[in-house]
C-alpha cells in the first residue's frame, strides 16, 4: 500500500470514500453534498491551502485524509487542522493510519506550521481513536459538545 499526495484525478474516488465515511458518522442525518466536497478538495489540492493524502493499493483508493493550513485567528502563528480522515473497513487494522498521520505531521512541519491539530468529531470508536492519537504524539486538549433538544 502506498501513501501519496492526492492529485485532481483522485477527487471522484475521494468523494466516494467521503460518502462512505459520512454514512458511518453522526452526520448521516444530513444530505451529503458531493459538489461542496469536490470544491473543497479542489481548493486543497490545486491551491496548496492544505494537504490531501490517499492510500492506495493496485490503483484502488483505500484511505483519504484532508487538512488545512491557516493563520491562527488570534496570533501570528500557523495552524493545521484536519477536515476528514477515513480508512476503508478492509484496511482499518493495518498500518495505513499510522503512515498517513506520520506524513501529515512531517508535511505540516515542512510548511512551517506552529501547531498541528487532529480531531475526531465522528464519535465512533472514541477510546480506540484516543489511544491511537496519543500513540502518535498528540495530546487531548479539549472536547466538543453538541446541543440537542
Amino acid at each position: 500500500m502506498v501513501v501519496r499526495d492526492a492529485i485532481l484525478d483522485d477527487i471522484n474516488g475521494l468523494i466516494l470514500l467521503g460518502e462512505q465515511m459520512f454514512k458511518e458518522s453522526q452526520f448521516a442525518k444530513y444530505d451529503f453534498d458531493q459538489d461542496k466536497v469536490k470544491e473543497m478538495l479542489y481548493d486543497l489540492i490545486a491551491h496548496s491551502s492544505g494537504i490531501v493524502l490517499v492510500a492506495e493499493n493496485n490503483s484502488s483508493l483505500l484511505a483519504g485524509f484532508a487538512a488545512r493550513y491557516d493563520d491562527h485567528w488570534f496570533a501570528k502563528c500557523r495552524v493545521s487542522f484536519d477536515i476528514a480522515f477515513f480508512i476503508a473497513p478492509q484496511v482499518r487494522n493495518s498500518m495505513v493510519s499510522k503512515r498517513i498521520i506520520k506524513t501529515y505531521i512531517t508535511r505540516a512541519k515542512a510548511e512551517g506550521v506552529d501547531e498541528i491539530l487532529l480531531g475526531d468529531p465522528s464519535g465512533n470508536n472514541r477510546e480506540t481513536n484516543d489511544k491511537f492519537f496519543m500513540l502518535m504524539g498528540f495530546n487531548r486538549i479539549g472536547a466538543s459538545y453538541r446541543f440537542e433538544e
